[in-house]
């Protein structure tokens, strides 16, 4: 208890990217999610 003070000095939360790097990793992520949404499509309804 002694140091909880502590806890509340540091920062959380999200970490901001550089301006530059910031589409690239979102438009890879949605990709990586549109690829596996199709992979389990297939699994679940065959090869559509």
């Amino acid at each position: 208890m002694d140091n909880a003070g502590s806890l509340f000095e540091s920062k959380r939360g999200a970490k901001r990217v550089n301006a530059e790097s910031g589409p690239d990793r979102l438009y890879a992520k949605i990709r990586q999610l549109n690829m596996a949404a199709i992979v389990r499509r297939r699994e679940i309804f065959g090869d559509v």
